[in-house]
């Protein structure tokens, strides 16, 4: 039953996304060549032989889960401008991955890491292939337990790695094909800040954020010129959420309007959570969550996302975009929220460059606006540490009537320096949300990565509360061009165990990693 649901709205938004007719403005990032992308075509001579090759020092082209997903940073200013494609770079929590994304390029690493209360011998092996615009990358990433500390486990490989069928999706980092900039993009793998339109439904959400239950899922969006779409499913081995958006340009077809009259999309977003859990078994504040050590649930139920929209590119020069848009979205039919915002985009230089979106908000009664959002699969279950998100949107705890704001800005100063913040209010108790990233690369042979992810706080006296915060922070050295170290520290979301009664119940814990790698090509 679940795949009828997720077929069926799939169909619905590839039938509404796709026309046949192909117009609009020309596509500047389909424009650029490999060797602008950066790529450095390593692998192309046909030869078998295993050589170092230079570690990559940039962590936005070399981290293998961001490659491709962001826009490629521009080599010229783009003369027409990109209001007609104002998406904002995603926001993710990688912890400085040194992985090259080039062509027969690849990595070995080996750390000490904590995880939970046990230490391992983290294994990691990836290799990336690039037939075309393809990106393959098999990995074989294994922990081994060297520390075994209560409640104790017998097996030598951690088996909460490899306990579920979609964990096995970790032997494919990802498959993905073009960049996000182009008119077709598609990935398969960890999803890291997925926005679907313009964030009313779908906002900034990771389908892996919970480190004992992995997921593959799928992302797509494509631009035809006359219109197109997104589509994101967050697990292809057990599908659950399933958001796609479409829109048209309806009067792209007219020439002689003014680019700003051609380049208005109109667009809607269907969608849902087709098992999202109402009830959970619970005991003592906790919920039981054996044998497996994912929640026991009792009831769901399918929750419709939809929502319509208009964006107009009232801006579109070299150096300036600015693009107006409108939402109405509705989670579920039970209540209704209006987005008003407008996207802000400055280009000092084409490495250089100011994204910013701010928005009204008019949330009313039973409606919860970016319901996916970052931390959504520990929320379905638990949110803010109560019942399921469902149960409290249904029952009123949250979905209050709220005017409030959202604001993200996304700063980039050369290859140097990198700031990200996204900040938001939603109304009643621990309303505010907040997610922050800094990256500073090249500091001589040094680069960091500070993160910080908090959701439902009131200020400044529980702002680190342990339940509701994600933070990282992680630092790279550079021995030789081929040789590296990294340490990292991250607190993240898991089940704490009670095995004595086979409950268990989210809350962060802080997890270390050390070690060192060496870049190989074939």
């Amino acid at each position: 039953m679940r795949w009828f649901w997720l077929c069926g709205v799939t169909l619905a938004i590839v039938s509404f996304g796709a026309p046949a007719a192909h117009a609009g403005e020309p596509d500047h990032g389909d424009e650029r060549s490999d060797e602008d992308r950066g790529d450095d075509g390593a692998g192309d001579d046909g030869g078998s032989t295993v050589e170092i090759a230079p570690v990559e020092t940039d962590p936005d082209t070399g981290n293998l889960d961001l490659d491709g997903v962001e826009p490629a940073p521009e080599k010229t200013l783009p003369p027409d401008g990109m209001a007609h494609r104002p998406n904002l770079p995603s926001v993710d929590r990688d912890m400085l991955n040194p992985r090259q994304g080039g062509a027969g390029r690849g990595s070995a690493t080996l750390e000490i890491s904590k995880i939970g209360e046990d230490t391992f011998v983290d294994l990691d092996f990836v290799y990336v292939f690039k037939p075309g615009k393809w990106r393959i990358a098999p990995q074989l990433p294994i922990r081994l337990r060297i520390l075994d500390e209560h409640p104790e486990d017998d097996g030598l490989i951690r088996n909460q790695d490899w306990d579920e069928v979609s964990d096995w999706a970790r032997l494919l980092a990802f498959v993905q094909y073009g960049s996000y900039d182009d008119p077709f993009f598609f990935r398969y793998g960890q999803l890291n800040g997925v926005t679907i339109g313009h964030g009313s439904l779908v906002n900034r959400y990771f389908n892996t954020v919970d480190v004992d239950h992995y997921q593959g899922g799928l992302f797509t969006n494509f631009d035809l010129g006359f219109g197109g779409g997104e589509v994101m499913l967050d697990n292809v081995f057990d599908p659950e959420i399933l958001v796609g958006r479409a829109f048209v340009r309806p009067f792209s077809l007219f020439d002689s309007w003014p680019r700003a009259l051609r380049m208005i999309k109109l667009g809607a977003t269907l969608g849902g959570d087709f098992t999202a859990p109402l009830s959970v078994s619970t005991a003592d504040g906790a919920f039981y969550a054996h044998p497996d050590w994912h929640p026991v649930v009792l009831a769901d139920q399918i929750v419709t996302l939809f929502s319509t929209d208009i964006e107009v590119p009232a801006v579109s020069t070299a150096h300036l975009d600015v693009v107006p848009y409108m939402d109405f979205a509705t989670v579920d039919g039970e209540g209704f929220g209006w987005h008003l915002g407008t996207y802000v985009n400055v280009r000092f230089t084409p490495e250089s460059v100011l994204h910013t979106r701010l928005e009204y908000r008019f949330q009313g009664k039973g409606y919860e606006p970016g319901y996916v959002s970052a931390f959504y699969e520990i929320q379905r279950y638990s949110h803010l540490g109560g019942d399921p998100k469902l149960a409290q949107l249904l029952d009123g705890e949250i979905g209050k009537r709220h005017d409030g704001f959202y604001f993200e800005g996304d700063l980039r100063i050369a290859d140097a320096f990198r700031f990200t913040v996204l900040y938001s209010t939603r109304g009643g108790k621990r309303g505010n949300d907040l997610m922050a990233r800094l990256r500073l690369r090249d500091i001589g042979p040094v680069s960091v990565t500070l993160f910080l992810g908090r959701v439902g706080f009131d200020g400044l006296d529980n702002l680190f509360a342990a339940d509701r915060t994600v933070w990282g922070t992680s630092v790279r050295l550079n021995l030789t061009d081929w040789l590296f170290i990294r340490g990292s520290m991250v607190n993240e979301w898991w089940v704490k165990h009670r095995p004595e009664d086979g409950t268990g119940y989210f809350e962060t814990d802080t997890n270390f990693s050390f070690g060192a790698g060496l870049m190989v090509r074939l």
